[in-house]
């Protein structure tokens, strides 16, 4: 695996806009959401080594919607 910089990670991220995309969020050993498909709606990368990465998601999995 090589590192991406700042712009290639950007670059890629943006030409998933608007499609279905899984996702793996960890918070702790205890807590975390595997694999779940949502539409990627906008990204956004902010720092200058140690990158945060903001991703905003539309249309989440059946199972994260209300059952009403």
């Amino acid at each position: 695996m090589t590192p991406l910089g700042i712009d290639e990670a950007k670059e890629r991220l943006l030409s998933m806009i608007g499609e279905t995309v899984y996702v793996h969020l960890e918070v702790n050993p205890e807590a975390y959401i595997r694999n779940v498909a949502c539409r990627l709606k906008d990204v956004a990368i902010m720092g200058d080594h140690a990158y945060r990465v903001h991703l905003v998601f539309t249309e989440p999995a059946v199972c994260c919607r209300s059952r009403a």
